[in-house]
């Protein structure tokens, strides 16, 4: 268990994995607002809590970020002693000509895009790299890197969902992505994502939300690009009321909905919308993990 290589999920100094005393590195991604009622509701106190997985002797590995969340960052590492290595600081990367291009200080890798969907995973792929990188207690050869951008399986992000019961309630040529996001942020980055989703297509949204996260947030970077909403609830977790995110989505003049379920909202997509389409189905993890076992897809 040591020997595990660690990225922040919740929190840093929360997170569930930091029982592990001795990781081979540490890294952190991208901040975003979420996990309030843990984290903090700025930015500055959520970068100082994320930076809470530092541990002494192990690298930690960052993006580059607004200039008051790296100086908290830097002095929480500071107290842990923590070598920080932030992106632009003795490594850099860069996605371009269809690849990944990393450097540091004595070294130079070229490989493949990940396979995993989206711009945001060409940079998760890019903070991978630098972590294997700035560890010296694993040798991981070029090689390996290299194929594992091919290897990478990450369920509920940019997933496109293969044939089973929810899909065959659609259209044939009318594909359905699921996304566990669940904050403005991340919303904000599968917002970019829509061309990939639709191929030009007309975009139509199944969403549902928990009640304790920013569902005007989640929602707001697709009021312009969505053919159409069908709210839901998430089974067995308290969530926003369905009709209430329909109500809000149609003072924003979108064409919205509420659905008792997800394979009801399917359906009304299909019988609404012959024209055809695709479906991003998103929200929250919970809400993409029992589309993903409806559809008989659980790993």
């Amino acid at each position: 268990a040591d020997a595990a290589v660690i990225e922040v999920g919740l929190g840093g100094r929360l997170d569930a994995t930091n029982f592990i005393e001795h990781p081979l590195v540490c890294g952190i991604a991208q901040l975003g607002i979420d996990h309030q009622a843990f984290l903090g509701d700025d930015a500055v106190t959520i970068a100082g809590e994320k930076a809470g997985i530092a541990k002494t002797g192990a690298p930690l590995v960052t993006m580059r970020y607004p200039a008051a969340e790296m100086e908290k960052i830097f002095a929480v590492a500071a107290q842990a002693r923590a070598a920080w290595h932030p992106k632009g600081s003795g490594w850099d990367a860069a996605a371009y000509r269809s690849r990944l291009h990393y450097r540091d200080t004595d070294h130079k890798l070229s490989a493949p895009l990940p396979r995993l969907a989206g711009e945001h995973q060409a940079q998760n792929a890019m903070l991978a790299i630098a972590m294997l990188r700035h560890q010296d207690r694993l040798a991981v050869p070029d090689a390996a890197i290299r194929a594992a951008m091919g290897w990478a399986e990450w369920p509920a992000r940019l997933q496109l969902l293969a044939p089973g019961p929810l899909t065959a309630l659609l259209p044939p040529a009318m594909p359905v992505w699921v996304d566990g996001c669940h904050n403005p942020a991340s919303a904000e980055v599968i917002a970019a994502e829509i061309p990939v989703v639709t191929g030009g297509r007309p975009l139509h949204i199944v969403s549902g939300v928990l009640a304790n996260k920013d569902a005007e947030g989640i929602l707001g970077p697709f009021l312009h690009s969505a053919r159409s909403f069908h709210t839901v609830p998430i089974p067995g977790h308290p969530h926003h009321p369905p009709e209430e995110l329909a109500t809000w989505l149609r003072s924003k003049e979108c064409i919205a909905a509420s659905a008792g379920t997800v394979c009801s909202a399917l359906q009304s997509i299909a019988e609404s919308h012959p024209e055809g389409g695709a479906v991003l189905i998103l929200g929250s993890l919970y809400l993409a993990g029992s589309v993903l076992e409806e559809n008989g897809q659980v790993i």
